[in-house]
């Protein structure tokens, strides 16, 4: 059962940054938001690993086969993450206007354009 928790973390993780496929998560991380002990988080990741869904090394994760890792996850992933498609958008327009809103120069308030 953690080895779906973990795989809905990670996924949940991953949908949340800009374009990364490798971020920091650690174990005790994740051991802390499901609820369980660490070496049952380090067995699951483990296992997602040697399936080729992830790499996983000293406090980075990498999603390395996404559909794979939907596949391993708990359906209620895929539940939460169509609800909030939904809801907020794509995540892929989400990504795509954080993106540009980042390489948009700000103006600060008050002062003129630059042109």
């Amino acid at each position: 059962m953690e080895r779906r928790k973990v795989a809905r973390w990670v996924l949940m993780a991953h949908d949340r940054t800009t374009g990364n496929d490798e971020f920091p998560m650690t174990h005790e991380f994740l051991a802390m938001m499901l609820g369980v002990r660490r070496a049952r988080v380090t067995i699951a990741a483990g296992q997602l690993q040697k399936a080729g869904l992830i790499h996983d090394d000293q406090g980075c994760i990498e999603v390395t086969h996404r559909p794979g890792l939907e596949s391993a996850a708990c359906e209620c992933y895929g539940v939460v993450r169509r609800a909030q498609d939904q809801m907020l958008g794509s995540p892929l327009i989400l990504k795509a206007t954080i993106a540009t809103d980042a390489a948009t120069p700000q103006v600060a308030a008050g002062s003129p354009p630059h042109t």
